[in-house]
Formats: C-alpha cells, structure tokens, sequence
C-alpha cells in the first residue's frame, strides 16, 4: 500500500513539472489594453504610412519591459522612422504612446536594429509603425 501510494504522488509531482510556463510565468493583465490609434489614420498625406513602402529585412521585436509585465501592464508605441538609402532605419522617435513611459525605451531600442531593401525612390521619411504590448506578446501592428 506504501508503495502504491509513493508511485501515486510520484506521479502527480511528475505532471505538475511538465506543465510549460513562459520564462517569466504566466503574463496576468491588470490593466485593460488602451484603445489603440489606426497608424494610417495618424500619418500625414505623403507619408510613409505604416511602412507600406518598406520591405523589411530584419524587424526584432522589443522585449516586453519587465516591470511592465511584472505590473500586467498593456499598451502600444506608434514610432515614427526614416530609412536611408542603405536601408538602416534613422532618426526613430516616438510619436505617441499609451499609457505613458512603459514600452517606450524598448521599443526605441528595437526599432534602431531593423533594416529594410533599399529604398529604390530614395530615402524614405515619417514613416509610422505601431507596436502593440498586449496580453504579454508584442506585435508589429504597422
């Protein structure tokens, strides 16, 4: 009987650690997700609206901030970007954000090491992305 019930809870200790959980646990909102903006909506007549001009190469996405997933804050980042004629993005700022001061450093940082086919009309400007922080994954919105 003491063996059956060692192999019992052996067992069930041995389901408890298959079950798969993210590097930081499960992302547990506690804010509700701020309506976004349409990124096209926001840009300019003329510009670069949401890098419908780009071929990208290569576009990591931003970590999700720690302390924002820590807190279960959700958000997005409209960044504005210009890409030479090398196709390295340039001058990447960002333009409008919500909530405020959590995905910003990021999501800069990010978008500094896209790069993109070279612009074959020339360098392109105010072009405008929105990435997306929500329920613990990031998105490239456009």
């Amino acid at each position: 009987m003491k063996r059956l019930a060692s192999i019992l809870i052996c067992a069930l200790l041995s389901a408890c650690a298959i079950a798969p959980i993210g590097p930081r646990g499960d992302f547990t909102p506690r804010s509700d997700y701020p309506h976004p903006l349409r990124t096209q909506s926001y840009a300019e007549p003329g510009q670069c609206r949401g890098g419908s001009k780009l071929s990208a190469v290569e576009t990591p996405k931003p970590d999700y901030p720690r302390r924002a997933w820590k807190h279960g804050v959700q958000g997005w980042v409209i960044v504005e970007l210009d890409v030479g004629l090398d196709g390295r993005t340039e001058n990447v700022a960002v333009l409008r954000e919500a909530p405020a001061g959590w995905f910003n450093g990021v999501t800069v940082s990010a978008v500094e090491d896209w790069r993109f086919l070279p612009p074959q009309s020339g360098r392109l400007t105010d072009c405008l992305v929105r990435i997306d922080f929500k329920l613990g994954q990031v998105m490239i919105a456009g």
